[in-house]
């Protein structure tokens, strides 16, 4: 499948914080792996920039930005964030996807783990 680094950043924030068991769960795991593989010199690039413009906060790994820093991290990474992969990903049913814990806006991220569930597939 076919993404942006982008989308992969916002697909990694969404799975890295899920918590599914069973198949679902694997393919969560799975999925963020090679997100993470795929995305690596993006992610490096990004988190360069976050140090370089961010002022540290108590909590380690984050950084507070101002909208002129914001402003200069996404002008810096303009010219690569839409820049495609072709990722080997893993999917799940409609079915197994719905009956997880997914949270809506993780779902909303991470619908390109769905496939038809097996009763829509039959019937097309």
């Amino acid at each position: 499948m076919k993404m942006t680094n982008e989308d992969m950043r916002q697909s990694i924030e969404a799975l890295a914080t899920a918590q599914e068991t069973g198949k679902l769960g694997y393919a969560i795991a799975r999925n963020l792996r090679k997100l993470r593989d795929e995305a690596k010199e993006y992610l490096d690039m990004r988190d360069k920039l976050l140090q370089k413009y961010g002022t540290p906060t108590k909590e380690p790994g984050r950084v507070l930005l101002t909208s002129e820093a914001s402003k200069k991290i996404e002008d810096e990474l303009a010219e690569v964030k839409d820049l495609e992969s072709d990722v080997d990903i893993f999917t799940v049913s409609e079915d197994i996807f719905i009956g997880g814990n997914l949270k809506s806006n993780q779902m909303a991220v991470l619908l390109w783990m769905v496939t038809a569930s097996e009763k829509e597939t039959k019937k097309g």
